[in-house]
């Protein structure tokens, strides 16, 4: 099968998080059921679970990897571009995902 690449969002294990507040709230939630349903599927996947986008250039900062929401960063943001290319990257070279 071939990989399955989702754009989730940092945040969805803390169900006190600005998420949970947005909206209707409990987005954190659904994202975090989206999660586990993916992980459970058999399937082939990476998730990326960006913080805060904007819409600045790309390859304009550092990315980090952390892993159940511990980076701390301040501000909190990445651009889309830089999500958008490590999704197309998770594709291109699964092995490496």
């Amino acid at each position: 099968a071939a990989p399955v690449v989702l754009c989730s969002s940092m945040g969805t294990t803390e169900p006190d998080s600005f998420l949970e507040k947005l909206g209707n709230g409990h987005i954190g939630f659904f994202k975090l059921n989206e999660e586990a349903f993916l992980m459970a599927s058999g399937l082939p996947y990476t998730i990326v679970k960006p913080c805060g986008l904007t819409d600045g250039p790309g390859s304009a900062a550092e990315l980090l990897v952390g892993h159940d929401d511990e980076i701390d960063v301040k501000p909190p943001t990445v651009s889309r571009s830089d999500v958008a290319r490590v999704m197309v990257e998770a594709l291109l070279q699964p092995e490496a995902a």
